[in-house]
């Protein structure tokens, strides 16, 4: 039995049902207040005194952004920004832990970084 050539509706009927797990957003999958990766931003912090800090503070705060590492040369502003984060994150977990905040010494190695 040939096959029939495929329309571009047929086409595009089935590549939006296979790309539809992708793009739902958490909430619509019954998640309250979650937000899907596709739709959270990710950075780094350099510099972490007076207005680094400051970002620290408020960036934590928000659900659509995530801190994913902390840069100064400063260790114990480094490690201060780092632990206000992973605590602000391991307050929203079901199991109350989070440790995916990393810092750095040298800004260059954030840079090498693909995920921020």
């Amino acid at each position: 039995m040939p096959r029939q050539p495929i329309s571009r509706r047929r086409f595009l009927k089935h590549a939006a049902l296979a790309a539809a797990p992708y793009i739902i957003p958490a909430s619509a999958l019954g998640k309250q207040g979650a937000t899907s990766p596709s739709e959270r931003i990710t950075l780094a912090i350099i510099g972490l005194k007076k207005m680094g800090g400051t970002h620290v503070q408020t960036l934590a705060g928000y659900d659509n952004v995530q801190i994913l590492a902390v840069c100064d040369v400063d260790t114990a502003a480094r490690d201060k920004a780092r632990r206000h984060i992973e605590q602000r994150y391991a307050a929203r977990e079901r199991d109350g832990k989070y440790t995916g905040c990393d810092a750095y010494n040298e800004y260059e190695r954030i840079m090498e970084r693909p995920d921020i």
